[in-house]
């Protein structure tokens, strides 16, 4: 019997082997990048079990953490268990517990805990210790965020926040994913949040220091990300845009330099004809949703929030609470 000999590979599949090895080290270079391996203050376990707390949740998802958040750097630093009783959309959708903060929906919490609904302790910074100020500059976004400045560079604060992004929901992370995988491949990844309102009614008509002129805004945005991107000598970005505006995202996509890419999740949402899905207190934009649909959409915006601290840069044009988380996460990596 003649000899059986294992035919050699062809030059197209050891050529498909490379560019596949190739991708392999881009994306580990690209993901080590966007996620540096960051030392962080490990959290206190919640051995005052006696004196929980308890948070409740009302509006939009950035308007919900910049109250929680606070209320949760009180908590766990005085080792409180916390507990999260949201009820139109179960905290559990959106996070997995931990040791420290935990989903719940009995109600008998509100009355046996230090509740709070849409708030947070007036003494919720006693006892933070000090700690070193990142560079805010003035005349900036940054400038309106007020009671929330203290977060940006607080290590507790930026541990807890982390804590989250660890402790993200399968839903959330559905949307997630593939932001992620497509910035990995790019020599730089920019984000930027432009809060537009989409013909907002309610309180929003009547903010109007927050209202802005649509494209003048994106055009300096874009401006700056072609100035900086310049600098650093990259020519291969990709660029995520969060906005409740969708004309947002198709305005880069026309605008960006070649070479550009402009990212577009595989997984997403239809957006209301006007304002967001959750917005002021009483809105019933949601009301033709299903509880599963309340589930995504929400969680289609925590995304939005973490994929916003995930980039080489962060551009705010305008202020939003929805960014502050983005923020935390941006300044704990010493990014832009």
């Amino acid at each position: 019997l003649a000899q059986y000999t294992p035919a050699k590979p062809s030059v197209t599949v050891k050529d498909h082997h490379n560019k596949l090895t190739f991708i392999q080290q881009q994306r580990s270079i690209g993901y080590n990048r966007l996620c540096p391996n960051i030392s962080y203050i490990p959290l206190p376990e919640p051995t005052n079990t006696s004196h929980p707390i308890s948070v409740g949740a009302c509006c939009g998802i950035g308007h919900r953490l910049s109250y929680n958040i606070p209320t949760f750097v009180h908590g766990i630093h005085h080792r409180r268990p916390i507990f999260a009783i949201w009820t139109d959309v179960l905290w559990s959708a959106l996070f997995n517990d931990t040791a420290y903060i935990k989903s719940s929906s009995n109600r008998t919490l509100v009355t046996a805990s230090e509740y709070y609904g849409n708030g947070n302790p007036s003494h919720w910074l006693e006892g933070i210790p000090d700690h070193e100020k990142g560079t805010i500059n003035p005349g900036t976004a940054y400038d309106t965020y007020g009671r929330l400045a203290p977060l940006f560079d607080m290590p507790l604060a930026q541990s807890i926040v982390h804590s989250l992004q660890n402790s993200l929901s399968p839903t959330v992370l559905s949307f997630l994913t593939s932001i992620r995988e497509q910035s990995y491949m790019s020599e730089l990844h920019f984000c930027a949040h432009v809060r537009e309102g989409n013909n907002e009614t309610g309180d929003w008509e009547g903010k109007t220091w927050r209202h802005i002129d649509l494209y003048s805004t994106l055009n300096s945005t874009l401006h700056s990300m072609t100035e900086l991107a310049r600098k650093r000598n990259a020519h291969n970005v990709t660029v995520f845009i969060a906005s409740d505006n969708v004309n947002s995202r198709n305005w880069f996509e026309e605008n960006v330099p070649l070479n550009w890419n402009v990212i577009h999740p595989t997984h997403e949402l239809e957006k209301p004809e006007s304002g967001v899905w959750f917005g002021q207190h009483g809105s019933k934009t949601n009301s033709v949703l299903s509880q599963q649909q309340k589930d995504e959409a929400m969680a289609e915006a925590v995304s939005d929030i973490f994929a916003l601290g995930e980039c080489d840069a962060l551009w705010i044009p305008n202020y939003s609470s929805f960014t502050l988380t983005s923020i935390i996460l941006s300044r704990a990596k010493k990014r832009i």
